[in-house]
């Protein structure tokens, strides 16, 4: 039951009414322009998260599913504190607030803009800029005061390819049920590195006579913490038969992840484990180790961008455990590192008999692996991972100054 509001005016008291977008002759468009003109309702800016604005909305961008369906969110946010929003608008008497519809369609926009290139979501968001544009070039066109637009470019398009994104269903009144079922299915399924949250936006209406014809309170109705790199089917049969689908994260992943969520430690795997503790006892200067998840763990250089990294990471599936070296930006300073360490033609020495560069890795930016079976002793591991940055870091350092 949603209860009224009362007005103190004067010495006088009103009461103010609780109602829909509907009992006020409006449609769904007239919220989603509102919330479009005022992302700071959906209550997104927090400690927790991070958000922060100005914000540049898009509306309607069709994006292309695995399957070949055209979707499109009612608002995409692109935000200064490097975030991205995507936004469902559903009014109370929309059928697709009351089932799995509502959920499937912001997960599935979310799997669908996490395939798309570069290039590809710079034509997405501004069709108006020209042939050969950067997503940088959106950055400096939309969010004008941004201090840094390549790097805030890198940092959205990462987030957007690893589908960290924030999902938002913002509705006038939430049908009940939606809460439970929103929590349920996301504390057991995701997609992505995104959290899920429900936002009312419930207009009240005054006495005639008073300043202002409607008051727009919102509440935020449920907030999930969603299974990092978890991945889940998107139950809803398209018209030939066939469903959304999705790879399977292995059962290691999912168990900590879950874990994660229910605020339980991750418990490290034993093979990064065991190379966290060597590296420890042996660490390089100015380096610190970060990180939660069971199956890597990062190894930052203090004044290095985060995009590039040392990582200790273990892939059970495929008997690996590597010490590596990831660029995962499309900044200039990102790519010019990357191709110094490519170019370098770096050899194999008795610390790392195995020294592969990767130019593959995260859509072409390139990674450098020293590999080892899974079986390695930690510490023949931490000692490939200090040889290894012993050897690239100062060609990364000489390519940052240029």
């Amino acid at each position: 039951m949603r209860l009224p509001l009362l007005a103190i005016s004067h010495g006088h008291t009103q009461a103010w009414l609780p109602t829909t977008i509907r009992a006020l002759g409006k449609n769904e468009e007239f919220l989603e322009g509102l919330i479009g003109k005022a992302p700071e309702l959906l209550g997104l800016e927090d400690l927790r998260t991070h958000v922060k604005g100005p914000y540049a909305a898009f509306h309607q961008l069709e994006v292309e599913t695995p399957l070949g369906n055209v979707i499109a969110p009612d608002i995409v946010f692109l935000t200064q504190s490097g975030h991205v929003i995507v936004v469902e608008v559903k009014l109370a008497d929309n059928q697709g607030l009351k089932g799995r519809d509502v959920v499937a369609q912001v997960v599935d926009y979310a799997a669908s803009i996490a395939r798309y290139t570069e290039e590809e979501l710079t034509v997405l968001f501004d069709r108006d800029l020209p042939v050969g544009a950067r997503f940088s070039d959106l950055v400096r066109k939309h969010l004008p005061t941004c201090p840094a637009p390549s790097q805030l470019a890198a940092e959205v398009v990462r987030k957007i390819r690893a589908a960290e994104i924030h999902l938002v269903v913002a509705c006038d009144e939430a049908p009940e049920g939606l809460r439970d079922f929103v929590a349920s299915v996301t504390a057991q399924q995701a997609l992505g590195n995104y959290e899920l949250r429900v936002c009312e936006l419930t207009p009240f209406i005054g006495p005639s006579g008073m300043v202002g014809d409607v008051f727009l309170v919102p509440t935020e109705m449920v907030r999930t913490e969603v299974v990092a790199r978890t991945v889940v089917e998107v139950t809803g049969v398209h018209a030939d038969g066939q469903r959304v689908s999705a790879r399977v994260t292995p059962q290691d992943e999912v168990q900590a992840n879950m874990a994660a969520v229910s605020g339980v430690a991750a418990v490290p795997q034993p093979q990064i484990a065991g190379a966290v503790g060597a590296y420890s006892r042996m660490m390089e200067p100015n380096t610190r180790m970060t990180g939660s998840n069971p199956t890597f763990r990062f190894v930052v250089v203090s004044g290095w961008p985060s995009t590039f990294h040392y990582e200790f990471m273990h892939r059970k599936t495929r008997n690996e455990l590597g010490a590596e070296l990831h660029f995962e930006s499309d900044a200039d300073d990102g790519r010019r590192a990357a191709a110094a360490v490519r170019d370098a033609k770096l050899i194999a020495t008795p610390e790392m008999p195995e020294l592969v560069w990767d130019q593959d890795w995260q859509k072409g930016r390139g990674r450098i692996r020293a590999l080892f079976t899974s079986d390695t002793d930690p510490e023949i591991v931490a000692r490939a991972m200090v040889s290894l940055i012993r050897m690239t870091r100062g060609i990364v350092d000489k390519a940052l100054r240029r």
